[in-house]
This record gives structure tokens, C-alpha cells and sequence, in this order.
């Protein structure tokens, strides 16, 4: 009887560690899918519009690449002219090179690229770069039209209701062209002469602190005179100068819009 009992608890014993073995031997086999890692060399990035910055994007797997999504926020919001509604799908592996050229959206609120990598097991890791944007006066200058918004001299408002429309335009290639708008003609100010002059050039001096604008005769070409304005504020929304002229001085201010 003490046989038969040893026997079976031996057997029980044996039952037992084996299936402690094969169970081990099986976590070993099929161990759980790790996350892919996702690196990039760059997190931060300051620079003037126009510049470009270059990230290379790098990872480790544990699965197959499936697929890389990189996409643009500006603020919080998600930028969806970007790639395809919103997202860019890179779909031929890593390491990626990306490069991003710096416009005016960035001025107001910074730039977040978001890149995210999936692997053929439908993990993922995503790491984002922040882009600051700066831009110097010139920049601002020829990014918008400006708006004609105040004029004012000696403390009284002058600007007439037919100017309110007129919008500077300025380029990088140094033209520059005033659009009187729907309203011209007679109506005092500047108005009484839309037309009779022209403008050829401009630029600005070192400091970026005075504006110069060149004009001549719109029927002979002849050089007619150069406004000069004293910038007093420029920022991406509106700009404020002092023109000096020999009745005084005629403080303006410009507002920014989207350039046609």
C-alpha cells in the first residue's frame, strides 16, 4: 500500500514539473512584441523664413517597418494641406532624411513636426521636432501686402476714404507697386494724383530702421523723388513709420495681408 501511494505521489511530482518546464520552454518560444524606438537628431530648430532645416530619422524594430507618418501642426492645430489630409506616409524604411523649408505660417505660433513609425505588429513610437520661426524686417516686408490703415498729422487723422484701400506691395527683387484699390480719383489726400507717378525700387538701410521708396514721372520716366519712412514698429501684423516731408511729419501705419 505505501508502494502504490509513493508511486502516485511521484508521479504527481513528475506531472507537475513537467508542465512547469514546457510552459517556460513556450514563454521562451513566443516572447511579447517589443515597441519600435524611433530616433531623430534633431528636437528644436530656430531659423528665418526660407530657411531649411534637415531631420534624419532613425529607429530600432523588433517587428518588419510597415510605415513612417510624419505630420505638421502649427500651434495645436493640425496643418491638413500637409501630405495627403494631413499626413505624409513614408513607406521605404528607415533611416528617413527629412527637410523642411521655414514659411510665414510659422511666424505666429511655432511649427510641430510629429513623426510616428509603425511596425508590421501595429506598435509604435512617435518623437517631434519643434521649429521656431524668426524673420527680419525685409523678410516681413516682402511675405504680405500692406494695407494702407492710418495716417495721421499733428495728432488728427488724415487719411482720406479713398486711400483706405491702397496696398503696397513689395518684392524680394527689389519692385515694388502700389494698388490704389476700387476707390481713386478726386477725393483729396493722395488720391487726387492716383496714377501720376510711379514707383521703381526700394530697400532698406542697414539697420533696417528706414525705408526708402523710389518714383518717377508715370508719363516721362523721369526720377521724380524717394519717399523715406522712419520704421518706428514691424512685426508680422503691422508696421508704423514717420514720413518727414516739408509740411512735417505724417505718422502711418500699415496692416498686413496675404499677398495676391
Amino acid at each position: 500500500m505505501k508502494n502504490a501511494l509513493l508511486k502516485v505521489l511521484v508521479f504527481i511530482i513528475l506531472a507537475i514539473t513537467s508542465f512547469t518546464i514546457v510552459s517556460c520552454n513556450n514563454d521562451d518560444e513566443d516572447p511579447a512584441p517589443v515597441a519600435p524606438v524611433l530616433s531623430i537628431d534633431k528636437t528644436t530648430y530656430t531659423g528665418d523664413i526660407d530657411d531649411q532645416v534637415t531631420v534624419n530619422v532613425t529607429g530600432t524594430l523588433d517587428g518588419n517597418f510597415n510605415v513612417l507618418r510624419i505630420r505638421k501642426f502649427i500651434g495645436t492645430d493640425q496643418d491638413m494641406t500637409f501630405g495627403t489630409n494631413g499626413v505624409m506616409e513614408v513607406t521605404s524604411g528607415l533611416p528617413y532624411t527629412f527637410t523642411y523649408t521655414l514659411g510665414i505660417d510659422g511666424l505666429t505660433e511655432p511649427i510641430r513636426i510629429n513623426f510616428e513609425v509603425e511596425d508590421s505588429n501595429g506598435l509604435t513610437d512617435d518623437k517631434n521636432l519643434v521649429i521656431v520661426t524668426e524673420a527680419s524686417r525685409e523678410q516681413l516686408l516682402t511675405s504680405f501686402d500692406w494695407r494702407w490703415a492710418s495716417q495721421e498729422f499733428e495728432g488728427e487723422q488724415t487719411l482720406q476714404d479713398c486711400e483706405a484701400d491702397n496696398v503696397w506691395s513689395f518684392e524680394d527683387n527689389g519692385d515694388v507697386s502700389l494698388d490704389y484699390g476700387a476707390l481713386t480719383g478726386s477725393g483729396g489726400g493722395s488720391c487726387d494724383f492716383d496714377g501720376s507717378l510711379i514707383h521703381t525700387g526700394w530697400r532698406m538701410n542697414a539697420p533696417m530702421d528706414s525705408l526708402y521708396i523710389y518714383r518717377a514721372n508715370s508719363v516721362t520716366q523721369a526720377p521724380q523723388d524717394t519717399l523715406k519712412w522712419a520704421i518706428t514698429e514691424f512685426d508680422q501684423n503691422n508696421f508704423g513709420a514717420d514720413e518727414t516731408n516739408i509740411f512735417g511729419v505724417f505718422t502711418w501705419n500699415f496692416e498686413a495681408q496675404a499677398k495676391d
